[in-house]
């Protein structure tokens, strides 16, 4: 259990670090820019990551570089880290800034918080509804958090994206959910603000 634990754990910060820079960034640079330099990263990242699956020898290398950090279906496709990618570019590109961070945020911490809570509930029969609570109220802490440091996103539209939020992380769609988990929370969220 503690190495289990320990795996999660490792995964939920690597997941939460990779998602912030973006959005972090994006305080820091003009629009065009950030755009420029995430869309760079992200050609190559994909790329490098689509090589990696063809070729036998760096796709061993790369998995034993990242073993503690990869999910056993990473090892032959796309890793969370390209979707991540994709995501935050696409975000940007959609949405008005503030959106974009919040629903990246939603991602960088809701879906780890989640995946920690059901880790950590496995003898519990509720560990699904443990986990949606989990991602739910630390994607409202964290959309509250914003709020009040003055991200333009209402209450009313954070608790809608909180909640489209938790229920793409929830239902395991048959697309990574490091993609349609910011993207639709995004969406929902510049819906209830038009």
């Amino acid at each position: 259990m503690i190495i289990i634990m320990s795996s999660v754990v490792r995964r939920g910060l690597f997941h939460l670090l990779a998602t912030v820079i973006a959005p972090l960034t994006s305080f820091f640079l003009e629009r065009t820019v950030l755009l420029i330099c995430l869309g760079a990263l992200t050609l190559f990242f994909v790329t490098f990551d689509l090589l990696r699956c063809k070729c036998a020898r760096a796709n061993q290398w790369f998995c034993f570089l990242f073993y503690s950090l990869l999910r056993d279906y990473e090892k032959a496709r796309l890793t969370g880290a390209s979707y991540i990618l994709i995501a935050s570019l696409l975000a940007f590109l959609a949405f008005p800034r503030d959106i974009a961070v919040l629903a990246l945020f939603f991602l960088a911490v809701g879906d780890p918080v989640a995946a920690i809570a059901r880790r950590m509930a496995t003898r519990h029969r509720n560990r699904i509804a443990l986990g949606a609570a989990a991602c739910f109220l630390s994607c409202v802490i964290i959309g509250v958090a914003v709020y009040f440091a003055g991200l333009a996103v209402t209450v009313p539209a954070t608790l809608v994206g909180a909640l489209v939020a938790t229920t793409v992380e929830t239902l395991h769609l048959p697309v990574n959910d490091n993609l349609t988990m910011p993207l639709l929370a995004g969406l929902a969220m510049f819906l209830v603000q038009l």
